[in-house]
């Protein structure tokens, strides 16, 4: 590190400033303005005296080194800030695009639209969600301008980079700014494989900028889902009960029996995995007077449970679920820890990839090997299993399983319009799991009745 010059004051000058409270202090605030990092140790070199004597001579007039060097440190991030904004708007007069995401922040329509979104009644995620939604706009479409500028094509003379002033200028025509909407879209839809969603964030930010800057013929289509249609299918799902079952008896270890437990509470609630560690039962037996529901779950008294289960942007939602009475006993496993959790869904997974990949359409098999997911299947089975068997009433389906909007089902379980006509049936019917339902209940029974015994 160089050596910092110290010049050293005459004895007259320095005894001079150290007898006289104002003039010490006015010398030690330049000092700190000069360097607001300053030690103090430059200073009582140039006064020529010790460090004790200094700290007296301040404490007398009511200061000390720390209050000044504190002061002088605010003196100096406040004339930053003040040249910052300086050149801040320089660049906005003269419509220069900002260079960063902090530049950006930094400008006076987007702080105005930061504002203007701290009183709406959004969440601190969507706030943050819609500024960078128009950040990722202007870069994406001054990209686009500079690479068709390198490559010299025609359309990069029509085109400019833009700002975000640019986006609230009335003098710019709103079928300009619509164009660059359509571009970003074009460039984004071979980018990411869900467009919608994209959509969705820039109808936000219009909302909020109050500038209709999404083309009203750009619309969202309909969300499938990536996986839609993944689903285990009866004679599979008993097998793999089976095959639980059976490392149970092998190894005498409750807790596969817990396991096939779990498939049945899972596939009968929809439920998320989670909710195997936080379920409870709020009521014991609880009759059903709905005949629909009667046909649907076979049975006219159910053991009413609330699960906690994530919702959307990651809120936790309590839900309330139905088992039907008749099989209480061997659907309500003891909760599982999350480790237990994780090893079930291994499991599960084990099982259904090395035994029953054939038997599995190809979205369930990439849903196991490239979502790497197994008890999510379950909910998607349930899902589609309650469809069919209640003629794709979804609003009751919804409301049994546990989703909020009724439309989100299809992204669990869409049949296709050939699946449904040929489908036999077109009134309710019981919901069956399995092929052989009596016999996987009657085989969890015997392997319990061995537990209880011992």
């Amino acid at each position: 590190m160089p050596r910092v010059k110290t010049t050293i004051l005459s004895k007259t000058l320095a005894s001079e400033i150290l007898d006289d409270c104002n003039k010490l202090i006015e010398f030690c605030t330049e000092r700190l303005r000069e360097n607001p990092e300053l030690d103090i140790d430059i200073v009582t070199k140039q006064l020529e005296t010790s460090k004790v004597t200094l700290w007296r001579r301040l404490t007398k007039c009511n200061t000390t080194w720390q209050e000044l060097k504190k002061k002088a440190q605010e003196e100096a991030r406040e004339r930053k800030k003040q040249l910052e904004l300086k050149l801040q708007k320089k660049l906005e007069a003269k419509r220069i695009p900002p260079e960063n995401f902090e530049e950006f922040t930094k400008r006076t329509v987007v702080v105005e639209l930061m504002e203007k979104l701290q009183s709406a009644n959004i969440s601190d995620y969507q706030r943050k969600d819609i500024i960078k939604t128009w950040w990722r706009i202007i870069t994406t479409y001054n990209q686009l301008v500079k690479s068709l500028k390198q490559i010299n094509d025609p359309l990069a003379e029509e085109l400019y980079e833009i700002t975000p002033e640019d986006f609230v200028d009335p003098e710019i025509p709103l079928k300009e700014k619509q164009k660059w909407i359509e571009r970003v879209i074009a460039v984004w839809k071979q980018k990411y494989t869900d467009i919608n969603a994209h959509i969705s964030r820039i109808q936000a930010l219009q909302k909020y900028l109050e500038v209709q800057v999404l083309p009203s013929y750009i619309e969202q289509q309909e969300y499938q889902g990536k996986y839609s249609g993944a689903y285990i299918p009866p004679s599979v799902l008993e097998r793999l009960i089976y095959d639980i079952l059976e490392l149970f008896e092998r190894s005498g270890n409750v807790f596969y029996l817990k396991c096939a437990q779990a498939i049945l509470f899972l596939a009968y609630t929809g439920s998320r995995r989670e909710a195997l560690t936080n379920y409870k039962v709020v009521h014991e037996k609880l009759e059903v007077k709905n005949e629909m529901i009667v046909n649907l779950i076979g049975d006219s008294m159910v053991v009413i449970v609330e699960t906690e289960e994530k919702g959307k942007k990651g809120r936790k939602i309590k839900h309330n679920k139905i088992i039907p009475y008749s099989i209480r006993d061997i659907a309500l496993p003891p909760r599982f820890s999350k480790t237990e959790v994780a090893r079930l869904a291994e499991l599960v997974r084990k099982i259904l990839i090395e035994k029953y990949a054939t038997e599995l359409n190809d979205v369930t098999k990439l849903y196991l090997t490239q979502a790497k997911r197994s008890l999510h299947l379950l909910r998607h089975t349930s899902a589609y299993t309650y469809l069919v068997a209640s003629n794709y009433n979804m609003f009751l389906v919804s409301k049994l399983l546990g989703w909020i909007k009724s439309d989100n089902l299809k992204i669990y379980a869409n049949p296709t319009l050939m699946y449904i006509l040929s489908s036999i049936g077109g009134r309710v019917e019981r919901v069956r799991f399995f092929e052989n339902e009596e016999q996987v209940f009657t085989r969890i029974r015997e392997a319990l009745a061995r537990v209880n015994r011992k």
